[in-house]
């Protein structure tokens, strides 16, 4: 196993077990999703910061108010990992209000997230404008695949997109490829297509890795299954690595995490949602620094620009495996109730 990857296995296991002190009653896929987001930061949890952003929240926000649903562990993470946690919250509520009338949950949250994060306070409206035109040509495309899921791509594409109607082009080019060439649930080529127009490189290319790896895994006894795990795959585009190295070492990564909390155990994490983090560690371990997208500017992206995308990246498929996670659980629990 390589060292750079062992660290970053390490340092996210660390992270959780920093997070999860104080914080027993929350779900472990919320408190691993924020160990997660703290490891794309490079920044180490702070317990008292992140008891502070409770109490923010908790002060500012109602009983019934979307931040203190199943996004608020996410919304104190990432105002503990901000310079001024009241500030991160304050812009946060902005976006959301601009968002609200089109859509209102969790996942419109997570959507205002990625305005925030990457966008001035100055844009915030036109972007929330933006997400909301090509979620439109989402529905409009795929009305029956389409929901509020999408939101927080159709944000990420907003933000870091081409102009819309070339980046939704593109979208359509690579769904059509996905829904040939690779084993999945619609709904999970749908978020794939999203998530791989934004980066660079042809439609055919990008594809042809993502397929690779995931057959490969797939070989390998390390699947990622075909529901919305397998999106994750989305940011090996942008690895340097070969589809083989990224096999190899995604599969070296997945046993070693096995070992650790949340992972080991008949109570630890499942296969799929341990897999993620495996792709998450050897992905950030290898993130280039030369990565360029024809983003608002038309220019190439700086590596300082390019960590926070791959930030963005990672909490949307992190929540989204946390929410897959938990949506698994329920049903059980109302199985075995009934």
């Amino acid at each position: 196993m390589e060292t750079i990857v062992r660290q970053k296995c390490d340092n996210l296991t660390g992270n959780y077990v920093i997070m999860s002190k104080g914080n027993r009653l929350e779900h472990n896929e919320l408190v691993l999703a924020g160990a997660g987001l703290f490891q794309a930061s490079g920044i180490t949890p702070n317990p008292d910061k992140l008891k502070e952003c409770k109490k923010i929240i908790k002060k500012r926000e109602g009983v019934f108010s979307t931040f203190r649903g199943l996004g608020e562990y996410i919304v104190r993470t990432k105002m503990a990992i901000s310079d001024s946690p009241e500030q991160y919250l304050t812009h946060l509520e902005t976006v959301y209000q601009l968002l609200k009338k089109f859509s209102s949950d969790s996942r419109t949250l997570l959507a205002a997230m990625v305005i925030v994060d990457q966008s001035q306070p100055a844009d915030y409206a036109h972007m929330a404008e933006k997400t909301k035109y090509i979620y439109q040509q989402m529905r409009t495309a795929h009305p029956l695949l389409t929901d509020q899921g999408d939101m927080p791509f159709a944000a990420l594409m907003a933000v870091l997109g081409r102009d819309t109607e070339t980046i939704h082009q593109q979208a359509e080019e690579i769904y059509g490829i996905l829904k040939k060439d690779l084993r999945a649930a619609n709904n999970t080529r749908q978020a794939l297509s999203h998530l791989l127009a934004i980066y660079d490189g042809s439609p055919e290319e990008k594809c042809a890795k993502v397929c690779e790896v995931a057959k490969g895994l797939r070989k390998t006894r390390h699947s990622l299954g075909s529901d919305l795990y397998l999106a994750i795959l989305g940011v090996v585009v942008n690895s340097p690595l070969s589809a083989d190295e990224l096999i190899r070492q995604i599969g070296e990564a997945d046993d070693y995490l096995r070992q650790f909390k949340p992972f080991k155990g008949v109570f630890g994490m499942g296969k799929k949602a341990t897999r993620s983090y495996a792709v998450q560690v050897v992905e950030s371990a290898y993130a280039r620094q030369d990565f360029s997208m024809d983003a608002l500017s038309g220019v190439g992206v700086t590596a300082m620009i390019n960590a926070s995308i791959e930030t963005t990246i990672l909490m949307l498929m992190l929540l989204y495996c946390m929410m897959a996670s938990s949506a698994a659980a329920s049903s059980a629990a109302a199985s075995s109730s009934s």
